[in-house]
């Protein structure tokens, strides 16, 4: 079966490998596609993600979905031709993270396309069966596949303790803004304002939905103004302005992955107007509830699958997600 692999930085390689077997409470499923993430484009570019180094060829992909192929003993949750969602971190289930329903904090967790972890931009795949998640009738596997950047919008606002009626600021226009947004509106938001500095990702922000739309080159985001508010870059001026444009007893999630030693955050006015700043890191509980939304708005959410590519073309796939200001979530098909 073929795999897309990173062979060493800036090296995609297609390569066949032997087709897995499920074992016990797992199952085998046909990965029909797989979606780009900006953490596998910043490995393929630079071969590591903070203390996580690429030292060996890994297959690349986390955000998945397929149709069930087969099923080990004890996998009766799905059935073979159902067509599934694939939640990608592997976790302990044992220490005390897990056990207090914290499992994406498992220190454990074993993480497609994480190194030392392969990924699944490959034809098969096992999983263990409760990782496997049954898809809504009438949802395909691609747009099935954004259940994993939605969960991030999910987890994010629960964080928030996100309550309709509210004002939501989300920092980042790209695919996880844009999945934070309709979470936003999801929850019952009044208003949802988003920035960005491309103004194709802030017009396609405004099509699908966004009240105001501003390019943080030339104007701010108001201060003190929203309830909740999400940044999505990474960047250090972003996390300061985040603070800032949080009401007094507001919530700021942070969920862009930036340096470890960023400084000139204002804390102190977060001290001041007892503004919440809570971390924000993967998602945990999510996918259930993230397939019903998107089946329910599956023509919304088809938008965001700006292009498509078979597993052959992984290596222009790439370079369109890297490059193309138009892209939003570029799609693997295998």
């Amino acid at each position: 079966m073929k795999a897309v692999y990173l062979e060493e930085t800036k090296r995609i390689a297609v390569k066949d490998v032997p087709k897995p077997v499920p074992g016990k409470g797992e199952v085998l499923v046909k990965v029909d596609a797989c979606g780009i993430c900006g953490s596998d484009v910043h490995y393929w570019q630079h071969g590591k993600i903070g203390d996580f180094v690429v030292r060996e060829p890994m297959i690349l992909g986390h955000e998945a979905a397929g149709t069930v192929a087969a099923v080990g003993e004890g996998a009766d949750s799905v059935k073979v031709g159902d067509i599934v969602a694939l939640e990608p971190g592997i976790t302990c289930m044992k220490c005390d993270k897990c056990r207090n329903g914290l499992y994406n904090l498992c220190s454990e967790v074993r993480f497609f396309a994480t190194p030392p972890v392969d990924g699944v931009m490959k034809e098969f795949v096992v999983h263990p069966a409760e990782l496997v998640h049954p898809v809504p009738a009438g949802l395909s596997a691609q747009v099935a596949s954004l259940a994993e950047p939605f969960s991030v919008g999910v987890h994010a606002l629960r964080l928030a303790k996100f309550e309709a009626g509210q004002k939501a600021l989300v920092l980042g226009a790209g695919i996880i803004g844009i999945c934070v947004m309709l979470a936003a509106f999801e929850a019952g938001a009044s208003e949802v304002a988003i920035t960005d500095i491309q103004d194709l990702r802030l017009e396609r922000a405004k099509a699908l939905g966004a009240d105001e739309i501003i390019n943080s080159k030339n104007a701010g985001p108001k201060h003190q103004y929203y309830d909740a508010v999400f940044e999505c870059t990474g960047v250090q001026e972003c996390a300061a302005s985040a603070i800032k444009a949080a009401r007094s007893g507001g919530n700021v999630v942070m969920i862009g992955m930036g340096p470890d030693d960023m400084t000139r955050i204002p804390l102190l006015d977060a001290v001041c107007r007892e503004v919440s700043v809570h971390g924000s890191f993967r998602y945990r509980n999510t996918y259930p509830v993230a397939l019903d939304i998107i089946a329910k708005h599956k023509d919304l959410f088809s938008k965001l699958i700006t292009h498509n590519f078979t597993a052959d073309e992984a290596e222009k796939a790439f370079m369109t997600a890297l490059q193309d200001p138009s892209a939003c979530k570029v799609m693997v098909n295998l």
